[in-house]
């Protein structure tokens, strides 16, 4: 978790000194970013879902002994877009919370994180083959 974070931070330290290779496009449906000279496209995009679990008695038409917990049940970090030209295109999608990141079934599975949930490389040759 502390290797994605340093690589986040100096992801955007380096985005943040380059200002001048791009040029912001818009916010919606993520943030994008289209270089000055055509040469790359970014999308970024972050979800999150989050729990509340809450539970109080009843005692005499008043409330007490409250309980209450709170989770980040999914936490995504999403990059997709492409590279030197609209051909080559780029996905990949980051689990950030601990929930997203577990490892499968198994006793070698359990020590092991999954962070990257999903990632693609695609070139497209012609038309509708990639």
């Amino acid at each position: 978790m502390i290797r994605i974070l340093s690589c986040l931070i100096f992801v955007s330290a380096f985005a943040f000194s380059a200002q001048a290779q791009f040029i912001p496009q818009k916010f919606g449906k993520g943030f994008q970013v289209v270089g000055k000279d055509s040469s790359f496209y970014l999308k970024l995009g972050f979800r999150f879902q989050n729990l509340h679990t809450s539970d109080w008695r009843v005692n005499d038409g008043e409330f007490s002994d409250y309980e209450g917990s709170f989770l980040v049940r999914r936490s995504r970090l999403k990059f997709d877009g492409w590279i030197h030209s609209s051909k080559l295109t780029y996905k990949l999608e980051l689990g950030l919370s601990n929930r997203d990141i577990g490892g499968g079934t198994g006793e070698e599975f359990r020590k092991a994180s999954n962070v990257i949930l999903d990632a693609s490389l695609a070139y497209k040759f012609y038309k509708n083959l990639k």
